[in-house]
């Protein structure tokens, strides 16, 4: 268990010395940027379910919005804040097995007070 103010993080190396750091846990940066943060790390696949959800959501909010619009805008929130932190749960493992996909190998696991602490550290290493 990570002390406090500390994350967990996951290097990940491939045979060229190339490093990318992927933090273990829940992406805020995905729950908040979900469509975009899938583009920046080339995960199109989630990119393209993302947008395909979000229009689909929009066309049935639109086909019930009249009949019941209290109901529709709740049920909306809902489905929304559900997606969003179900993406932010999973993002990171997502991001995880892409890099092994890609031939990166998880080398070790790091405490670091943020992102840019850890990338330091398994530089150095």
């Amino acid at each position: 268990m990570p002390s406090s103010g500390r994350r967990t993080f996951t290097v990940f190396r491939n045979e060229s010395g190339a490093i990318y750091v992927v933090k273990n846990g829940f992406s805020w940066p995905a729950f908040v940027f979900n469509f975009y943060w899938a583009l920046s790390k080339r995960l199109w696949w989630l990119a393209v379910t993302i947008f395909a959800v979000a229009f689909a959501g929009l066309l049935g909010f639109s086909a019930v919005v009249h009949s019941n619009p209290g109901l529709a805008c709740f049920v909306a929130i809902a489905l929304e804040l559900f997606g969003l932190t179900f993406i932010g749960l999973r993002a990171n493992r997502w991001w995880s097995t892409a890099l092994e996909r890609r031939a990166f190998k998880p080398s070790e696991t790091i405490e670091a007070a943020n992102h840019a602490a850890a990338v330091q550290v398994a530089s150095a290493a």
